[in-house]
């Protein structure tokens, strides 16, 4: 009895030595994976550079993540032409000038000053939205370029709203109207106003309107 029990026991210390060493065995693995991925990581970082804080921006157009806690992977030229091709047009002015009134209509000139990073044409498109209608009463103006002449009632105040098209017609860049949106729209640019005392205080008798009417 003894002899078995010895027995045992031996056969049980050989089979728990084998288990130690399948656990050795998996824990040398677990410690090369790990020094690995540590080396991997290292590389990374070496490769990478960080955004500093003066560097951060809100803008969603910009490259560079307003963050300093993740590693930026510096910029390639595809990514950059990618980011440039997502850019609207500038619009940088919308010059409004009064030309001359009649008895029923002021007349006007509008140029607009836009560019592109990606060149080529750009589209316009104009909408006359009066004043104090809350948007409920707009022209369009058939025009698809830079420099237009129209006429609106002498009565009446309106706001020139001007979009911008790329040349692809993907992207646009819009005026802000002063009565319903804050400065800070896409473009930072105020709708101008074609105004009906533009030409200064009306003079014109009421028999004079009427023939003009009639």
């Amino acid at each position: 009895d003894q002899e078995s029990l010895v027995h045992e026991l031996n056969l049980t210390v050989q089979h728990q030595n084998a288990e130690i060493e399948i656990l050795e065995s998996k824990v040398d693995e677990l410690t090369g994976n790990f020094t690995s991925l540590a080396q991997t990581v290292e590389l990374l970082l070496q490769a990478s550079t960080f955004a500093p804080v003066d560097d951060c921006w809100s803008d969603v157009d910009e490259l560079v993540p307003c963050t300093t806690a993740v590693p930026v992977v510096p910029t390639t030229p595809a990514a950059t032409t990618a980011a440039t091709k997502s850019r609207p047009p500038i619009l940088h002015a919308v010059h409004v000038v009064y030309v001359s009134r009649s008895l029923l209509t002021n007349t006007f000139n509008v140029t607009v000053n836009a560019s592109s990073v990606l060149g080529g044409e750009l589209h316009y498109h104009y909408t006359l939205i009066q004043a104090n209608s809350s948007g409920t009463k707009v022209f369009g103006i058939p025009s698809n370029s830079k420099h237009v002449t129209f006429s609106t009632p002498l009565t009446r105040d309106y706001f020139i709203q001007v979009k911008v098209t790329d040349n692809a017609g993907v992207h646009a860049t819009v005026c802000f109207l002063p009565e319903t949106e804050a400065t800070g729209a896409v473009a930072e640019i105020a709708c101008p106003v074609a105004a009906s005392r533009a030409g200064g205080a009306f003079d014109f008798a009421t028999s004079e309107v009427l023939d003009a009417l009639l």
